[in-house]
């Protein structure tokens, strides 16, 4: 879907293969969750289009905010941007990049701009996508350091102030239920809760869900058979952008 008050500027940089459509809308409807990674562009923001307007350079994100003005969405939002660097990333959630953080400047805060247009598309993406309005750290909200060595985005995302603007939208039952299970993670004594390693549980457990299901629907086959079902799709996404 397209956002009727960005600027449309289509990337070719989407999909798993190249081009392929609706994988990202799917995802979320299997999952019943929608998330967003939030992203800093270091450099100008016309540089940022060039690069994900260039097939080379395989990189792009659904939605660009500039300081002043309207955002730029450059992947639909039903489709796979490929801005996280982990394919399955891509594959649940959304793609934002921020202007600013030019080099010597990495923390520079966002614009009121750029966050009021941040909580009108986040919001948007929820409705347009009907998936329970959830805004959780690290859960449905993510840094791009959390989960890349990365300098982006450096503290420039305002988050309590985004989670306030959001709270009369907010499913508080799921929510609770989110963090209760996040505090009560199994975990090897003193190994610390990356943000890495929340990812990859959160898609751990959506994919047990996947792999529960096939097993169900397969009238009572075997684990292996189950999950090499549920991962069919997944056996042909071995790039990884």
């Amino acid at each position: 879907m397209k956002y009727p008050a960005a600027i449309w500027v289509p990337s070719p940089n989407f999909g798993y293969p190249r081009s392929t459509h609706g994988q990202l809308a799917s995802n979320i409807q299997k999952a019943n969750r929608a998330g967003e990674f939030w992203h800093s562009i270091v450099g100008t923001l016309a540089a940022a289009k060039w690069r994900f307007l260039n097939m080379s350079e395989e990189a792009s994100a659904h939605f660009l905010f500039p300081k002043i003005g309207a955002p730029t969405q450059m992947v639909d939002s039903d489709d796979a941007a490929w801005h996280s660097g982990n394919y399955l990333a891509n594959l649940h959630f959304h793609g934002f990049e921020f202007e600013g953080g030019a080099p010597g400047n990495y923390s520079e805060p966002l614009t009121d701009n750029q966050v009021e247009w941040g909580i009108k598309v986040t919001r948007w993406l929820r409705e347009t996508h009907n998936s329970p309005k959830i805004y959780v750290r690290r859960e449905t909200l993510w840094e791009h350091n959390e989960v890349q060595a990365t300098s982006c985005p450096s503290g420039r995302i305002p988050w309590a102030r985004l989670i306030n603007e959001w709270e009369d939208d907010i499913d508080k039952a799921e929510v609770e239920r989110i963090v209760r299970a996040m505090q009560f993670r199994a975990r090897p004594k003193g190994e610390k809760a990356t943000g890495e390693h929340l990812l990859e549980e959160w898609l751990g457990s959506y994919h047990k869900h996947r792999y529960d299901a096939a097993k169900h629907g397969g009238g009572g086959i075997g684990e292996a058979r189950s999950r090499a079902i549920a991962q069919e799709e997944d056996k042909k996404l071995k790039v990884t952008k």
